[in-house]
């Protein structure tokens, strides 16, 4: 053994020429990389804008006067298809007890006052049976505009309701509604997010596919810039 030859290699102390030109071209490709990913989210994180839906717009322009019980019936309306609309999007929100019993409130605000007694009722029913008759509501709701969307929200009215008798929502459950229109009404989007690529939107494309390519042309870039680098200390391929 007395004639082998030891080698120690230490990336963060390099020693000889080579391997410190090596180091430097590796930790030049490790930046541009780390530039590539993290650098595009803190530029998306730097010029995204709030962007509320429609329906969050609808919520703010109702909410203060729900909350101090001057609303309107049409207000009322307008918000009890905010919430649906909440339902049918996000299919973890019907689990939401204090959403339902928003919902199933304001339907019965709205409600003449013969039909909510058996309002109150079909919220038992409805436990058990999601076919339970409810044209009554969706009259009262008043889904005159005959689109799509109306339709599925109509669809969804039988998963919105809970069991209700009568009594308000408390403070801490209408002090919690903000927070889920809030969280799920609005985005915050960017030119990076609305500007459509080969079809996707940008920032999908860019994480998706052009990181990728990104990728290999670094490596690419490495194996001919070592080469070069090998050239340079007369060193041969075989050698390595």
């Amino acid at each position: 053994m007395a004639d082998s030859k030891e080698y120690e290699i230490n990336f963060f102390t390099p020693k000889s020429p080579f391997a410190k030109d090596n180091t430097k071209l590796i930790a030049w490709i490790v930046i541009i990389w780390a530039l590539a990913i993290f650098g595009f989210h803190f530029l998306m994180k730097a010029i995204e804008k709030r962007t509320p839906e429609p329906a969050y717009v609808t919520y703010e322009s109702v909410w203060e006067n729900v909350k101090s019980n001057t609303a309107t019936d049409i207000e009322k309306k307008d918000l009890a298809k905010v919430y649906l609309t909440l339902l049918g999007k996000y299919i973890e929100l019907r689990d939401n007890v204090v959403l339902k019993k928003a919902l199933t409130l304001t339907i019965y605000d709205i409600l003449p006052e013969y039909q909510k007694p058996g309002f109150i009722e079909t919220t038992r029913q409805v436990v058990s049976d999601k076919n339970v008759n409810l044209d009554n509501v969706i009259e009262v709701l008043d889904f005159s505009d005959d689109n799509k969307f109306s339709k599925l929200l109509v669809n969804v009215v039988p998963y919105g309701l809970v069991p209700f008798d009568g009594t308000p929502l408390d403070k801490e459950s209408m002090d919690m509604i903000p927070n889920l229109m809030e969280k799920y009404l609005v985005h915050f989007q960017s030119g990076l997010t609305d500007t459509k690529f080969l079809g996707f939107p940008f920032h999908y494309f860019y994480t998706s596919v052009l990181l990728l390519i990104i990728f290999c042309g670094l490596c690419w870039y490495y194996c001919v810039v070592i080469d070069k680098v090998m050239d340079k200390h007369g060193m041969e391929k075989s050698e390595v």
